[in-house]
């Protein structure tokens, strides 16, 4: 998406912001588009994925939280990339 391709050092942490908030919508096609940006942007560099792994812990704790199969794909995806960044993330 456009969002992910624009985040960059100087304002990935307002563009994670930003899709964790999406990431709460009602619609669940567009929660779960997402949180697979939120993947995508940690995908794109090592300062990134310590705070999308923290979002998407956050996002996780949220009850009834229809989303969860998204997440754990998501996570599935940055654990590839940065298995040590991933040591303690609970869902």
């Amino acid at each position: 998406t456009i969002i992910t391709q624009l985040a960059g050092e100087v304002n990935a942490p307002a563009v994670i912001s930003e899709l964790a908030e999406y990431a709460r919508e009602v619609d669940l096609d567009f929660a779960r588009s997402s949180i697979e940006a939120i993947a995508s942007v940690a995908l794109k560099g090592d300062a990134f994925a310590e705070r999308c792994f923290e979002t998407l812990e956050k996002l996780s704790l949220v009850e009834g939280n229809a989303t969860m199969q998204s997440m754990v794909i998501a996570l599935q995806k940055m654990l590839r990339k940065y298995p040590q960044d991933g040591v303690g993330v609970e869902m």
